[in-house]
């Protein structure tokens, strides 16, 4: 089992963003040749609290589908600085960057759990080919062309049935502590445990909260139980902050909304 080493660009604020490149690493695109060969991208958005390493067990897949699987730790996580004042919309920006860096013309995004949030962020810097929003933020120029989320979590003022204790109780205390105290806080209960005692955790969590059907899953798929234990241990490298970062955005409204049905072309061509 063998984890891609993370990548790193520096942004022009000066931040660094951390990623990790998944199943085609091969082909490589350029916006300077109109004869150059395009692999299909998908930016991936990793869960909470976790970070780049949570692709992995989608690696195999998109490998054998011609896939670049790139996965970027959010500001806070892993191995990407910090971003004061930031909120979820700021995401997009990164991804446009990271691609512009990369030659990418265009990519998907798929956003998992606590990642989907991130993933219609891109869709919403999608929605207007030119200008800025009402509220400043810079919608230009996306190279976004389709989106997925896969049990995407919604604004916590909505409601937290079905969530686990534990994350509903990071969104609670993030409402009422600092980040730096909610950050300590996931260190302590979450980041402190090594890989071996991350997994057992998660396979102990879905044996006794979980359906049947969950547990069955978990066992079926190694690759899966590695990719999750491995992107928790991931988000409390670097800097640290980890899930304390994101359990302060997610316990509050997104703060955009987004038409229905959205206007993005799904297929990757």
């Amino acid at each position: 089992m063998e984890f891609p080493p993370p990548q790193r660009l520096t942004l022009p604020d000066g931040r660094n963003i951390s990623y990790a490149i998944f199943g085609d690493t091969t082909t490589t695109t350029t916006t300077t040749s109109s004869s150059s060969s395009l692999s299909k991208t998908i930016f991936y958005h990793h869960g909470f609290p976790s970070s780049r390493n949570e692709a992995f067990y989608l690696s195999s897949a998109a490998s054998a589908h011609g896939i670049r699987l790139i996965s970027i730790d959010r500001p806070g996580h892993g191995f990407s600085s910090a971003q004061p004042g930031r909120m979820i919309l700021d995401s997009a920006a990164d991804v446009e960057m990271l691609a512009a860096h990369l030659g990418i013309k265009s990519y998907a995004v798929l956003g998992v759990s606590g990642g989907a949030p991130y993933a219609l962020a891109c869709a919403w810097r999608n929605m207007s080919s030119s200008g800025s929003s009402n509220d400043g933020r810079d919608r230009v120029g996306s190279r976004c062309i389709g989106i997925a989320t896969v049990s995407g979590l919604y604004p916590a003022s909505l409601g937290l049935k079905g969530i686990l204790p534990i994350t509903r109780l990071a969104f609670f205390v993030a409402a009422y502590l600092s980040q730096g105290l909610v950050s300590r806080a996931m260190r302590w209960a979450v980041g402190s445990a090594d890989f071996e005692t991350s997994r057992k955790r998660f396979g102990n969590t879905i044996k006794s909260s979980r359906p049947r059907e969950d547990w069955d899953a978990w066992m079926k798929y190694p690759d899966f139980q590695s990719a999750l234990a491995a992107g928790v241990v991931g988000a409390f490298e670097g800097e640290g902050l980890g899930g304390g970062v994101s359990s302060l955005f997610l316990s509050f409204p997104f703060l955009f909304s987004l038409p229905l049905p959205l206007p993005l072309s799904l297929p990757l061509s």
